[in-house]
């Protein structure tokens, strides 16, 4: 049902993000080059349930001319915390 409702709400949004309704954005993402494309993913989270989903989007073009965006995909996520070690090195 969530992802029928983030659907709806990025309609009524015109693709603007900020301006879901019912979600909140957790993690605003950077679109980043891959050739003649880029993309972009963003997390939100869903108000009322209280699921993480992310957005995936993808557009292609030039920042001198036109972006010609693809439809988003949506699908369910879950927030994972992760503990990592890094080894370093300083002089004694």
């Amino acid at each position: 049902m969530s992802i029928q409702k983030l659907n709806h709400a990025w309609d009524e949004a015109d693709g603007f993000v900020e301006e879901l309704e019912g979600f909140t954005v957790i993690e605003d993402g950077e679109w980043e080059q891959d050739c003649k494309y880029q993309h972009c993913t963003t997390i939100v989270q869903d108000d009322e349930t209280k699921k993480y989903y992310a957005i995936n989007q993808s557009r292609s073009g030039s920042y001198h001319t036109d972006w010609y965006y693809d439809d988003p995909h949506f699908h369910e996520v879950e927030r994972i915390e992760e503990v990592k070690v890094v080894i370093t090195w300083k002089s004694v």
